[in-house]
């Protein structure tokens, strides 16, 4: 079974969301929406999401396996879209 949950960046500036447990990071500009994927074994199983204000961090909860992240249906690696370092 498949769990998917939109997330859309609705502020005004770039924002990272770092998947857990591995950290990868996919940054999302403004208006932007990505879509959360992970196979579960359990119909309850949900993501887990943490808004620190800047960023958002999701993490797999019990019997759920890795998470997939995609925005207009193709799989995005990961640093999509972060910004050049100075």
């Amino acid at each position: 079974m498949k769990r998917t949950m939109s997330i859309t960046n609705r502020t005004g500036l770039p924002r990272p969301i770092y998947v857990e447990p591995e950290g990868a990071d996919y940054w999302m500009l403004p208006e932007q929406t990505f879509q959360l994927r992970a196979d579960v074994n359990d119909p309850c199983a949900q993501f887990e999401i943490l808004d620190n204000g800047d960023s958002l961090q999701v993490w797999p909860s019990n019997d759920m396996g890795f998470i997939s992240v995609f925005a207009e249906g193709h799989e995005l690696e990961c640093g999509h879209q972060r910004p050049q370092a100075a």
